[in-house]
């Protein structure tokens, strides 16, 4: 279950996908991206009925869907590695250097 509003990725829905286990959660951070692959359901942000809805979907999964959710889940997460998130955001910190080179210069 992931119910934020806002968020900078959303590293709950990693976790659950890692374990193999479908996540719901709303379209905040990178689950709409991570639920594009089909291994979570997005709902409403703050709409009770429409997670409500989500989790009877998940519980009534016969075995074989939940099984291609939870294996849709794990292949998913498994492309997201700690070298792949450092490189992503040692790039960032040099644009962010850039960038305030660039204004620094300007003034």
């Amino acid at each position: 279950m992931f119910s934020s509003r806002s968020e900078g990725f959303g590293l709950p829905i990693l976790e659950a996908m890692a374990c193999g286990t479908p996540f719901i959660g709303t379209p905040a951070g990178a689950a709409p991206e991570l639920q594009a692959c089909g291994g979570g359901i997005l709902v409403k942000p703050e709409d009770p009925e429409d997670m409500a809805k989500a989790i009877e979907q998940i519980c009534q999964l016969s075995d074989a869907e939940w099984r291609a959710m939870s294996e849709t889940a794990l292949e998913t997460v498994i492309n997201y590695t700690w070298e792949d998130a450092t490189n992503l955001f040692e790039a960032a910190l040099y644009t962010a250097l850039e960038r305030q080179a660039q204004l620094t210069n300007k003034t």
